[in-house]
């Protein structure tokens, strides 16, 4: 490689990455079943299915995630296609008691 080549490697390989970034700390997300039906659904992380979930009435799933991640969670038998994003460090609560599941904020009541 000639000295330009391995000068502007540099060069961009410095300005990617800004002085003291940092990356953002894992929060929790936790999702409680709390419709009258079981709930199947599949985690999507930036895009990409990161996890299948089979939620029983009453129980709950949590894991953690960056703040900076597109987080979305599609479900059979909800109205919409998908719900989200969600916010990494906050509580849901599926909920339905008929044909159809919805997502509310907080835990379960």
């Amino acid at each position: 490689m000639s000295a330009r080549l391995i000068a502007l490697a540099l060069a961009l390989a410095v300005t990617a990455l800004p002085a003291g970034a940092e990356t953002p700390a894992a929060e929790p997300l936790t999702v409680t079943n709390a419709s009258a039906r079981l709930a199947e659904c599949a985690l999507v992380v930036d895009g990409h299915t990161r996890t299948m979930l089979k939620l029983h009435v009453g129980k709950s799933w949590s894991d953690s995630f960056r703040p900076n991640q597109d987080l979305r969670l599609v479900c059979e038998r909800s109205r919409k296609l998908f719900f989200g994003p969600l916010k990494a460090g906050s509580t849901y609560r599926l909920v339905g008691d008929g044909r159809w599941l919805e997502l509310a904020d907080g835990p379960a009541e």
